[in-house]
């Protein structure tokens, strides 16, 4: 006894792939719209918002994103130490720039000691040499 399958089922799994891969391919297309803007682009508010933070910050870069339908800013630059660090800002719902987080390079020296033996353990031919440091706030 032979088994015959209709041709339209031996073809199915092929045109649900391709409409899977076609439903992906504009799956999140507008999550991670990054465009680098310059100073006279960022708004004055969102610059006071962070010079109430970090007194003295100079500003160097700064790119403008729209993920999931909300506005954000990450401004880079350096303290009044001299020391680089980023915000990273939310347009809220009163159209108020507000910091979400902060980002600052820590060397591992500065860092706590357990943050050392644990980074350093597992590739100790490879120990690292900065780390990250995020602050972050909840809207």
């Amino acid at each position: 006894m032979k088994l015959r399958i209709p041709h339209s089922l031996i073809l199915l799994p092929f045109m649900f792939s391709g409409a899977v891969n076609a439903a992906q391919s504009t799956v999140g297309s507008d999550l991670y719209q990054k465009e680098n803007i310059n100073a006279q682009q960022v708004p004055a508010q969102a610059l006071e918002a962070v010079q109430k933070l970090a007194p003295g910050f100079q500003f160097q870069e700064a790119e403008q994103e729209t993920k999931h339908g909300n506005q954000y800013l990450d401004l880079e630059g350096v303290t009044s130490t001299g020391e680089e660090i980023e915000f990273d800002m939310l347009l809220n719902a009163d159209s108020v720039w507000e910091v979400v987080e902060i980002q600052k390079d820590l060397q591992l020296e500065n860092t706590p000691p357990s943050y050392k033996t644990c980074s350093t353990k597992p590739y100790p031919t490879n120990s690292p040499h900065a780390s990250l440091k995020a602050n972050k706030w909840t809207a």
